[in-house]
């Protein structure tokens, strides 16, 4: 896999790919607002399983489910995919 996004661990950088980039930016969101999975996917047309895989950077994400996502998390797309609103 090419890594896109680097993440800068204390005196080391690991590179990341995308759909794990996103995945995490998922899964934080989610633990700030005090939600589990079966939270999310009874909102969000979306499997545990596919949210689990998604959050664990294993699939990636269409723009379709994560616009979904991104207004039951409230945030925008961009937060997830670039870190900003």
């Amino acid at each position: 896999m090419n890594a896109i996004k680097q993440v800068v661990i204390p005196e080391k950088i690991v590179e990341i790919t995308f759909a794990e980039y996103v995945g995490q930016r998922i899964r934080k969101r989610r633990e700030e607002l005090g939600m589990t999975q079966d939270d999310v996917v009874n909102v969000c047309d979306i499997s545990k399983a596919f949210l689990s895989e998604c959050e664990n950077g294993k699939r990636s994400i269409g723009f379709c489910k994560l616009y979904q996502l991104a207004q039951v998390l409230q945030r925008t797309t961009d937060w997830f995919a670039k870190g900003w609103d």
